[in-house]
């Protein structure tokens, strides 16, 4: 096993360490880690002998006869895609499904074949059938103003469980053609899937839509709750959290405190960014019983930045107890 990294490497593929047993890869970044260089896979040999091997897949496109539970860039029954912004394991890797083998051994990435016409043309024009994120254009014209946006977070949820480049498009491309009016032109929904595939699948959805169960994580004890002092921090923050509870009908400081990182993080944390490109994110859920006052932040989020006209910020508001 301790070779096949290297081999791989030499013959032009880009190679990343996986957990044991495992498609969740072991490094900082992910998929965008995935190097050639000699030193650095040696280094990650020497820290995780026991890792599962990927190949990333960008210029390649990668056709996987795989069991029928899985989901990712399906194109017919039981057969799964993978190219730009995806990975594969290889073999000697193995899952709970079973360990890969070759059928054929892998030659050099120069002298692959190029993919048939055909094929690529079914990839194109699949529409998938995937579940999408429901907002205001989710059944409905998506209007001029609006057709970037939507698109770009509607192929941001296709790249959280695992989509590449061409299955996004393909996705993209059918929903600008039946709702976008006017639709954009092909580049620039080429252009937003291509700006998406630069950020790293988010490994736990891929994990679930590819049919495999995450390790079971232990109980951890409930450490109660944040002492009400900690939630007036100061600063802008402390400002919004004051304003939360000032007109709250139900003051709920914490509650108010995780909807003003929220926002905050929305506002400033996207003008940041490491040397991968990669952005900060902070997410955030308020559970509550009902009538607790689990609204006043959401609302007050919402009002502030229409009022500063950063209204583009706002995400779909079908997340409920229910969902």
């Amino acid at each position: 096993m301790q070779n096949v990294p290297l081999i791989l490497a030499s013959m032009g593929y880009p190679v990343l360490p996986c957990a044991p047993n495992s498609k969740i890869p072991r490094t900082t970044h992910g998929l965008l880690d995935a190097t050639t260089d000699e030193t650095t896979i040696e280094g990650w040999i020497s820290a995780w002998p026991d890792s599962n091997w990927a190949v990333r897949t960008d210029g390649l496109l990668v056709i996987d006869v795989a069991g029928l539970r899985s989901t990712a860039g399906a194109i017919a029954r039981g057969v799964d895609t993978r190219s730009n912004g995806g990975y594969v394991l290889v073999p000697p890797s193995s899952t709970p499904a079973g360990r890969y083998i070759w059928a054929i051994e892998l030659g050099p990435r120069e002298g692959l074949p190029e993919a048939p016409e055909s094929l690529v043309a079914l990839l194109q024009a699949e529409q998938r059938r995937i579940v999408l994120p429901t907002g205001p254009e989710q059944e409905g014209v998506i209007p001029e103003g609006r057709r970037n946006v939507t698109l770009t977070s509607l192929g941001g949820a296709l790249r959280r469980i695992g989509l590449c480049e061409v299955e996004i498009v393909a996705a993209l491309s059918e929903i600008n053609r039946q709702r976008c009016r006017p639709a954009l032109d092909a580049e620039e929904v080429q252009r937003i899937a291509t700006s998406l595939v630069r950020y790293e699948p988010d490994q736990l959805a891929t994990v679930m839509a590819e049919g495999m169960q995450p390790p079971a994580i232990g109980s951890v004890p409930d450490p109660g709750l944040l002492p009400e002092e900690l939630c007036y921090p100061g600063g802008l923050l402390g400002q919004y959290v004051e304003y939360c509870v000032r007109g709250a009908y139900v003051p709920q400081p914490r509650l108010a405190l995780a909807g003003g990182l929220a926002m905050l993080g929305s506002v400033f944390g996207r003008r940041v960014q490491d040397t991968y490109g990669t952005r900060t994110n902070v997410y955030v859920v308020g559970v509550a019983a009902t009538g607790a006052g689990k609204e006043r932040a959401r609302a007050v989020s919402k009002d502030l930045l229409a009022a500063c006209g950063l209204g583009e910020l706002l995400g779909p508001e079908s997340i409920a107890s229910s969902a």
